[in-house]
């Protein structure tokens, strides 16, 4: 009973890491108060949009194409609802009082585990969220990033970069590793179409994961993604 306790102890701990309120570094985007929200989106509205899990976090921007919320969602499971299974984005497009759905994200911890873990909970990690007209055409560039728990917590958990650009969700996904075969990166091809300004600021990303010691990317990973390659690992 003490080890589950001391587990779950941890996890939150983790999950406070990257749910903390991290300023949007543009001013195309903020974080919703929660009071307004509340305003914007009371639980009928929110039923009506299909927004079933529990809404932490809020983000509105605006850009030649309208305004926006970001919803970001987390469906908490456990006695104490502490542990997240599944998380959700909802993107809507506000005019004359409607929001339209422009694009969703849904993810979820593999009830078989990952390759060298179980996986114990999902989070967002806000910490790195960035919503910015990055390549200057007048639209938000969105990059959200979130990651699992393995039975190591980060050390064995899996992270994904998501960067949405002109309609197409992009991605990045990680496997973390405490071991130099365990670890593993897939880039999507379409990731080098981007605007370097936006690989950039996707990297800068990485490299701040890095620093804060929860990610672990194969060694030579820069070297890799200037040669523009979609899979690389330390076997």
């Amino acid at each position: 009973m003490r080890n589950a306790l001391l587990f779950l102890s941890l996890l939150f701990g983790v999950n406070m890491i990257f749910a903390q309120a991290a300023p949007v570094s543009n001013a195309i985007g903020s974080i919703l108060p929660d009071s307004i929200f509340a305003r914007l989106f009371p639980s009928s509205t929110l039923d009506d949009l299909g927004v079933s899990f529990p809404v932490f976090r809020t983000y509105c921007f605006t850009d030649k194409g309208g305004t926006y919320y970001l919803l970001l969602t987390e469906n908490q499971v456990g006695a104490a609802q502490e542990i997240n299974d599944s998380i959700r984005a909802f993107c809507f497009k506000t005019a004359n009082n409607t929001y339209t759905l422009e694009w969703t994200l849904g993810d979820f911890i593999l009830p078989k585990g990952n390759e060298f873990s179980e996986e114990f909970g999902i989070w967002f990690w806000t910490k790195y969220t960035k919503l910015e007209d990055m390549d200057d055409d007048g639209l938000a560039d969105v990059v959200l990033a979130y990651g699992t728990n393995g039975i190591n917590n980060l050390g064995d958990g899996r992270i994904k970069i998501m960067v949405y650009y002109q309609g197409k969700k992009l991605f990045i996904r990680h496997q973390n590793g405490e071991l130099d075969f365990e670890r593993n990166t897939q880039v999507d091809a379409g990731f080098y179409e981007l605007p370097d300004s936006i690989q950039m600021a996707t990297i800068q990303i990485m490299e701040e994961m890095t620093t804060n010691q929860h990610a672990i990317f194969p060694f030579g990973w820069q070297t890799a993604m200037k040669q523009h390659k979609t899979y690389f690992d330390e076997r």
